[in-house]
């Protein structure tokens, strides 16, 4: 089995407007709800981290559709930490154009 997700982000809908508190609570919420799931982790407790990942992705492009480039900066660290090969993706390459956009704007 494999896991795959997408998240499209339209400005002026809730994922541009919502703050990092209540992305972290979901994070954290969605954390413990699997992990006391014995049957998920039995089975998919392995892809956690990656459900983890897709949060701080989420954060730091947040932060960036904010123009508060220190939280993107901060959470853009926890996303290549989690995956290391996350350094070779085009999320990468979209966070430092919209980085270096925000530092002019």
């Amino acid at each position: 089995n494999t896991i795959t997700s997408t998240v499209i982000v339209h400005k002026n809908r809730s994922m541009s407007n919502t703050d990092e508190t209540k992305l972290l609570f979901c994070k954290d919420y969605l954390d413990a709800e699997l992990k006391k799931d014995d049957i998920f982790m039995k089975n998919y407790g392995k892809y956690l981290s990656q459900i983890s990942n897709e949060y701080d992705y989420l954060i730091w492009n947040n932060s960036l559709d904010n123009n508060d480039n220190k939280t993107a900066w901060k959470y853009f660290k926890y996303y290549i930490k989690g995956n290391p090969q996350n350094i070779i993706s085009t999320r990468t390459i979209v966070f430092f154009k919209k980085y270096i956009a925000n530092l002019f704007a």
